[in-house]
């Protein structure tokens, strides 16, 4: 069990009379030389502004101070101007080991190129931090805690630490602050943050593409106690899959505090929806809300497959629904239940009875033709063998309504249907989002109130 320390070491780092030393490297050279050759003699009042405070800070959080400092340092290669080679602190890192020696040990780890190049920093310490680690694993045993010190150092070189940090630490690590002015740190939480957010923005995006299996793994692996919101996103996966039972019995299970309204209004509009689907008299007049809760659904799921661009899935699914609504219509023009087998010839006399009623013209019938031209991709997907593929340019030459197949479908469903076309899947995911980021902003307000009781740094 270890503590181990890194630090990006700047112009700042080793100073006398309260003063950085100027030209810094050859500065740090000469001192580093004469401390050499006076091993003995009384040490000079060199300072180190930064990391002694962050050092008396662990010491005090801890009880001891750190079993490794590890120090990133820069030594930029010849034929780099000079201007920029005199800020190196290479030397200001052997000064600093030579200061402390024999009473921690302190490794450098050198920069050989320019710590002001973001892109070059992020390469470089997403190469270099897994095989420190690796080394230290070996030389310390398990690490129990980590601290980076981000004051020091150039710009690049501490976001880029603290971003590689985030993906590659064995351990959440602890970020410290040193106030220049004041000598006081504080520690922060600038690796949960990250990680938090970086979680919310992943999560954002599988839900968006419906892929609730791969969300369901991520919020196992990132809060494994959060069992409420688990068995949210295995019901809206299992009503994704029409197994509405399933769905039910686990948003029973998914109550967590503050949403349980919500929560039994989600469960209740898919119980209404499963008796939906189970209702053959659904289309009758007397069942309203659950016809428009069943085409709401039917139209949410061809509309998700043609977002995520799987073509082939959406014409099947909108040949459905265009079957679905020219019955209903035409057995509201009948006054009468008609025949369903889904046959060709069955749906040809919908059109036939709408035709007759409506005319060419109507909105619904111009939907209704300028869908038709579907027909022969639809018959040209066969389930096993050749399937033919279809693209989004394929969909716009086939489609000849006055805007696009989906902006024209939904102002049909809407203002013919009165169908909404938010349905609960929506709703569902809006509330995922919200329990996660209360979550995952917990930890964060937890190390931050953690940090917020810090040490004032010891004089």
């Amino acid at each position: 069990m270890a503590c181990v320390l890194l630090a990006n070491i700047g112009n700042s780092d080793v100073q006398i009379d309260g003063q950085p030393l100027k030209p810094f490297r050859d500065q740090c050279r000469l001192w580093f030389d004469l401390l050499c050759e006076h091993k003995d003699e009384e040490q000079p009042p060199l300072q180190l502004p930064i990391l002694e405070p962050t050092l008396r800070y662990i010491e005090r959080e801890t009880g001891a101070l750190p079993d490794k400092v590890v120090l990133f340092v820069t030594d930029q290669p010849e034929g780099t101007p000079e201007s920029e080679r005199a800020k190196d602190t290479y030397w200001g890192g052997r000064l600093i080991k030579l200061l402390l020696a024999g009473k921690m040990d302190v490794e450098l780890e050198v920069i050989a190129q320019n710590p002001s190049d973001y892109s070059g920093m992020h390469l470089w310490y997403r190469e270099r931090l897994p095989q420190l680690f690796e080394r230290l694993g070996k030389e310390l045993g398990r690490i129990t805690r980590l601290y980076a010190q981000l004051t020091g150092g150039a710009p690049a070189c501490n976001t880029e630490l603290a971003l590689s940090l985030v993906d590659l630490s064995p351990i959440t690590f602890r970020t410290l602050y040193v106030s220049r002015a004041t000598g006081e740190v504080t520690r922060g939480n600038y690796g949960a943050t990250l990680r938090a957010t970086q979680i919310l923005n992943l999560l954002h995006v599988l839900i968006k593409r419906d892929d609730y299996p791969a969300a369901l793994a991520l919020v196992k692996e990132s809060l494994p106690h959060a069992l409420h919101l688990q068995n949210l996103l295995k019901a809206a996966h299992a009503r994704q899959l029409f197994r509405f039972i399933e769905a039910e019995q686990l948003m029973k299970r998914a109550w967590p505090k503050g949403y349980r309204e919500r929560v039994e209004a989600l469960a209740a509009r898919m119980c209404m929806l499963h008796k939906a689907v189970q209702d053959r008299d659904v289309f009758q007049p007397t069942h309203d809300e659950a016809r428009k809760n069943l085409l709401g659904e039917l139209w949410y799921h061809a509309r998700r497959s043609y977002e995520l661009e799987d073509y082939v899935e959406f014409v099947a699914r909108f040949w459905c629904l265009r079957e679905l609504l020219l019955r209903y219509r035409a057995e509201q023009h009948k006054g009468e239940r008609l025949p369903f087998t889904g046959s060709t010839e069955v749906v040809d006399e919908y059109v036939t009875i709408c035709h007759r009623i409506e005319g060419p013209n109507s909105r619904f019938m111009l939907w209704v033709n300028a869908g038709k031209r579907l027909r022969s991709v639809r018959h040209g997907l066969p389930l096993i063998h050749n399937v033919l593929g279809v693209g989004a340019d394929e969909m716009c030459r086939l489609w000849c309504g006055q805007e696009g197949i989906i902006e024209d479908t939904e102002l049909v469903l809407q203002q013919e249907f009165g169908v909404d076309v938010t349905p609960a899947f929506v709703e569902m995911d809006k509330l995922v989002m919200e329990i996660a980021e209360g979550l995952l902003w917990k930890d964060v307000d937890v190390l931050e109130h953690e940090g917020a009781s810090g040490l004032p740094a010891a004089k």
